[in-house]
């Protein structure tokens, strides 16, 4: 038989020993497959733990928030010193900001076309390396230039208006544990509603 991948005339012993031993990794492979589904099905609890948190602390952000604005906006007299756009309590430093009114692009291959009806995709994208390619930066500029063609690409764009912004940092000492290089406190951008 020998050659013909079946066992030969082996000592049955060594035969036993050889798949004892096969037979106890054959064992630990079941285990270590054990292992790891058990630990995916802890990470997938603990990840879904930590999602209903998230939302929990999240959903606590959005009523927060537009209370802070209402008591800033209520009470800009008292807390913001005429001329200035910051302020500072025992809890924390506040700081307004102006953000201006910005266009979103929804659509670029959209916008491209459109700009090839009108044959001005060299004012708007960067030149061929086998076809145009979009620019942003350039077809906002464009576009603020040639307001009469904004109706063109309404469809492809959105408008973000403008408004205020308001960032809070704590106001006390201080400590971030994992990273021992920062001063100071991380800023909070509050959301208005």
């Amino acid at each position: 038989m020998k050659g013909s991948g079946g066992v030969s005339s082996t000592d049955p012993e060594v035969i036993a020993a050889v798949d004892e031993i096969v037979e106890k990794r054959f064992a630990l492979e079941v285990e270590r497959d054990a292992v790891n589904r058990r630990f995916q099905a802890a990470i997938a609890e603990i990840t879904k733990f930590h999602e209903e948190a998230l939302r929990e602390l999240t959903l606590l952000e959005r009523q927060l928030d537009p209370a802070i604005w209402r008591a800033i906006d209520s009470n800009r007299a008292t807390l913001i010193e005429r001329g200035k756009r910051s302020f500072i309590t025992m809890a924390a430093k506040f700081q307004l900001r102006d953000v201006p009114a910005k266009i979103e692009v929804l659509d670029k291959l959209g916008i491209m076309e459109a700009a090839r009806n009108l044959g001005v995709v060299r004012q708007i994208a960067n030149p061929p390396k086998g076809e145009w390619r979009f620019n942003q930066k350039k077809f906002l500029a464009w576009l603020g230039k040639n307001n009469e063609l904004h109706g063109h690409f309404e469809q492809f764009i959105d408008h973000a208006d403008g408004g205020e912004s308001l960032t809070i940092q704590p106001n006390a000492n201080y400590t971030v544990l994992h990273d021992s290089k920062r001063v100071s406190p991380p800023s909070i951008s509050i959301k208005k509603s």
